[in-house]
């Protein structure tokens, strides 16, 4: 996946934005989270940044810009026949990485070897 997806929006918006969020959108976090780590980043959501690839964007939208997903190489894995050689999936990411150990029976192992490069 790229992007921020939903599981790290609100920790983005705090280690990304400055305080000033804070003053105009007061409703945008709970006050009993300490003021030191309420909006702790240096910019703004109207600061613009160019992107390669496109013209400028605002910092605000860069946060708020669609997660890719790898969905359609699935769907493509799966339209090729490949269905009965699955048998089982697991989206890993963050601290999902040890989440798959929930799932194996004792004495099974994960291996993550021959990640494919997908640049």
């Amino acid at each position: 996946n790229s992007g921020i997806g939903s599981n790290g929006l609100t920790s983005a918006r705090h280690d990304t934005f400055s305080k000033d969020l804070a003053k105009e959108f007061p409703e945008s976090f709970d006050p009993a989270i300490p003021l030191d780590l309420v909006y702790s980043g240096a910019l703004r959501l109207d600061e613009v940044r160019w992107v390669e690839g496109a013209t400028r964007l605002t910092i605000g939208k860069l946060v708020l810009s669609p997660t890719r997903t790898y969905a359609p190489i699935v769907k493509k894995i799966l339209a090729e026949g490949h269905r009965d050689r699955i048998h089982g999936m697991v989206h890993c990411s963050g601290g999902a990485q040890t989440k798959v150990l929930h799932f194996l029976p004792p004495g099974l192992q994960v291996v993550k070897d021959n990640m494919r490069c997908t640049r």
